[in-house]
């Protein structure tokens, strides 16, 4: 991030460097949260055609004497092959799932918990608070050392 860039983002406002780190890790945080919400729609619309599927399946079982319409030929077929079955006519699609029906179905799909929207980090979140802690635990290391090599010298605990 650039001065400039922060310049057209706030204007001419004083900023301390808290809030442009602050501001910094929410950036980063809303695009991870993006990104994980996008694979999760994905997920999503994978879950709702199986259970859509199965539920077509359970029909078929209870009412075996119904014939399957094209829409839910289209379906099942994607739900089992995991194929685009555009273009085929009515008949090919029945021959298909003839086939299709036979293999094992697909893995249930387990769907995790919705993202959350990230929240705002405060200082100690950033990459300026993890810095700093770092920096004061490599002191504490280093005076503990130091303490125990002294200890060393003159023979006592």
């Amino acid at each position: 991030m650039s001065l400039g860039h922060i310049f057209r983002k706030v204007g001419p406002q004083c900023l301390s460097v808290d809030e442009i780190f602050v501001s910094s890790e929410l950036g980063e945080n809303q695009k991870g949260y993006k990104k994980n919400l996008a694979e999760w729609t994905k997920l999503k619309a994978q879950k709702d055609l199986e259970l859509k599927a199965k539920l077509l399946l359970q029909q078929q079982d209870t009412q075996p004497n119904k014939k399957i319409t094209y829409a839910e030929l289209i379906t099942l077929l994607k739900w089992k092959t995991g194929k685009a079955t555009q273009g085929m006519k009515v008949d090919e699609l029945r021959s298909a799932w003839e086939t299709a029906k036979l293999q094992d179905p697909p893995e249930d799909i387990i769907l995790p918990e919705q993202p959350q929207p990230p929240t705002l980090p405060t200082v100690n979140q950033t990459a300026l608070g993890r810095t700093i802690k770092r920096k004061f635990n490599e002191v504490v290391a280093a005076v503990e050392t130091r303490d125990h090599r002294r200890c060393d010298r003159s023979g006592r605990l």
